[in-house]
């Protein structure tokens, strides 16, 4: 990226934390680009979308985040985007006839249909953008103005995408500028999933993973959806009622499609500051996993694997990282290290042995004592 840019260049703009993404895109020598958050993982092999008729017809693919979208409407005012205001889809739903839709009618934007399922604004769900696929020759201009998103972003464009919503950040840029060109994307209809396994200062049990879905399995389940719909409107006729929850939250389940990313959040993989909050430990200090217990469906024990990795060069090479000068590895080598990579095995097989998909809401919470 020095190289592209050059490094008195990106001190004079002052590049800082979510704007990196945007400039190492363009900065990328290839055509296909592969963005992936530093700690969002692959659990599935990713490569077939590259050669998937659904990445040749979108040529860009995203994955969903878990909220609602919070765009301020100065925000398509600034971009001279003109807003209708009849709802053209539901949601993710594009292939609904807006006649079966409720809501009322006015211009007061308060009063009238839900905000984004009018033409012109950016469709629900919102953007997660630890993971996203480009063909950076189609994109090219979506690169570019979000560059220019990134570039005024926090004190412009990420306030004007989120209004202080959850994940405020680049994560709306992308979409929003491929939005503005008139240019497509597949958003993946399945909704992210959280997988717990970890207490915060404040004692709360939270989620440490965002797991996100294999876009081709997720584009074969929509064609499957859309038959459904179209069904149920010619048998049902005009006493069609409209059920979005049939067509995507009861029909996109965590049973249906697989996992592709594991995207471990929180806590950061920091061993130091894990070691010193004991964050691989309930409240009873036992030994628990920070990414829950449902590995087994991807046949990947994705935490045994990074804490194995950690232990390779923090202690069997001692390969020094800038991020952690001056720390003492004593206590990390010879206790802690040994003791965590001995739980994550013993509790993987017992993990393997006990999993059953059907006991899904269980695994995914995590939690439970294996010693």
């Amino acid at each position: 990226m020095y190289k592209i840019f050059g490094a008195q260049s990106l001190q004079d703009f002052d590049v800082q934390g979510y704007q990196y993404k945007a400039f190492a895109l363009l900065a990328s020598s290839f055509e296909n680009a592969f963005l992936l958050d530093s700690d969002s993982y692959p659990v599935t092999n990713p490569d077939p979308l590259f050669e998937s008729e659904l990445y040749k017809e979108y040529q860009m693919i995203t994955w969903p985040d878990f909220w609602r979208r919070t765009v301020s409407p100065y925000f398509y005012e600034i971009s001279n985007t003109e807003i209708g205001m009849v709802p053209v889809r539901h949601l993710n739903d594009f292939f609904v006839n807006p006649k079966y839709l409720e809501y009322k009618q006015g211009d007061d934007i308060v009063v009238g249909a839900t905000y984004h399922d009018r033409a012109g604004t950016i469709p629900d769900w919102t953007t997660e953008s630890g993971e996203m696929l480009i063909n950076k020759r189609k994109h090219f201009r979506t690169l570019i103005l979000a560059l220019y998103y990134n570039y005024d972003g926090p004190y412009g464009y990420y306030p004007l995408l989120s209004q202080g919503g959850a994940g405020e950040g680049d994560k709306e840029t992308f979409v929003a500028a491929a939005n503005f060109y008139g240019l497509k994307w597949y958003q993946v209809n399945k909704k992210c999933e959280r997988h717990f396994g970890w207490y915060n200062d404040e004692q709360n049990y939270e989620h440490s993973t965002i797991v996100q879905y294999d876009p081709i399995s997720d584009y074969d389940l929509l064609q499957k959806s859309r038959e459904m719909y179209r069904k149920d409107v010619e048998t049902a006729g005009d006493s069609y009622e409209y059920n979005y929850d049939k067509y995507f939250l009861d029909f996109f389940t965590p049973d249906a499609l697989n996992p592709m990313f594991y995207h471990v959040h929180d806590p950061k993989m920091n061993p130091f500051k894990i070691m010193e909050k004991k964050w691989t430990e309930n409240l009873d200090g036992k030994k628990i996993r920070n990414v829950a217990e449902d590995f087994p469906r991807v046949h990947f024990d994705l935490e045994l694997f990074l804490w194995g990795t950690i232990n390779h060069y923090m202690c069997d090479t001692s390969t020094n990282f800038r991020a952690f000068d001056g720390q003492d590895k004593t206590e990390l080598c010879n206790k802690f290290m040994p003791d965590q990579l001995a739980y994550l095995k013993f509790s993987s097989q017992k993990i393997f042995d006990a999993y059953k998909s059907e006991n899904y809401q269980e695994q995914i919470k995590g939690g439970r004592d294996w010693t």
